[in-house]
């Protein structure tokens, strides 16, 4: 289905419970560019699960991603929260219930933002392997780009020449995505670390890890301490499943499935 976005209609997916009584609804907020591709089937099959566990889930495509109308470069992280509200609202209008935000990735980063703007309407966030700092995360993004230039042979471009082409208004072309100035200037301002006006909520944390692994890295660590010491409740799990995100074939990510719903949301 479609839902009538603040800049054009985005498509949702719409899990419901075939029980009566509804326990709450879920929104799901994607990863970015082809994570998000990689990801559709896991997120549909924790959708699933939580449809049977008696939540509502709502998975969106935000405007100019996936099946949504716009282009990736007509994007904006101000457009997003938009988006992720027209779906928050569109559930609440099914049915006036809690409204847990799921993200995956940049889409955790979203729904973090989201509830530091809004900390009297998300009490419980759902974050699949958040992505913590957003200038990291679009130097890695277009370190593709350079990748792809020399594998072509074609003139090298560092980070910082790519950051100042976005900069000056212009486009550029990232492993088969147009990506626009606006939205590459908002990822890289973000950080949790930033988001200081996020206290008060209940943090659902599941990381990849090693078996052998006793605890998350120092770096993620260090994030959660964060956001402890702002009077958040965050709970840390880890897990054994491949990084899907990374991968372009399905893999078996049961362990993930399994441990997100044995989660208490509520």
């Amino acid at each position: 289905m479609f839902l009538d976005g603040e800049n054009g209609r985005i498509f949702a997916l719409h899990f419901c419970p075939e029980m009566d009584s509804i326990r709450a609804h879920i929104v799901f907020l994607p990863p970015f560019a082809e994570e998000m591709n990689r990801c559709r089937h896991l997120a549909a099959d924790q959708a699933r699960r939580f449809a049977s566990m008696g939540f509502s889930c709502l998975i969106i495509d935000p405007f100019g991603t996936g099946d949504s109308e716009g282009e990736l470069a007509q994007s904006s992280w101000k457009g997003w929260h938009a988006d992720a509200m027209t779906g928050v609202q569109w559930c609440q209008q099914q049915q006036h219930l809690p409204v847990i935000l799921w993200g995956l990735r940049l889409g955790a980063l979203l729904a973090l933002d989201l509830a530091a703007k809004r900390t009297d309407q998300f009490s419980s966030l759902l974050l699949w392997q958040p992505v913590t700092n957003g200038k990291t995360f679009l130097t890695q993004i277009l370190r593709a780009r350079i990748a792809y230039l020399s594998g072509m042979e074609m003139p090298p471009e560092t980070t910082g020449e790519m950051r100042s082409r976005l900069e000056g208004g212009e486009n550029i072309e990232v492993a088969g995505y147009v990506l626009g100035g606006t939205l590459a200037k908002d990822i890289d301002n973000l950080s949790v670390s930033g988001l200081t006006g996020l206290s008060g909520a209940n943090i659902h944390w599941l990381q990849q890890a090693s078996a052998s692994a006793e605890g998350p890295s120092s770096g993620v660590q260090k994030v959660v301490d964060q956001l402890i010491s702002q009077d958040n409740r965050v709970d840390v799990t880890l897990f054994q499943s491949p990084q899907i995100w990374q991968l372009s074939e399905r893999a078996d990510c049961r362990q993930l499935l399994d441990k997100t719903s044995a989660i208490q949301l509520l």
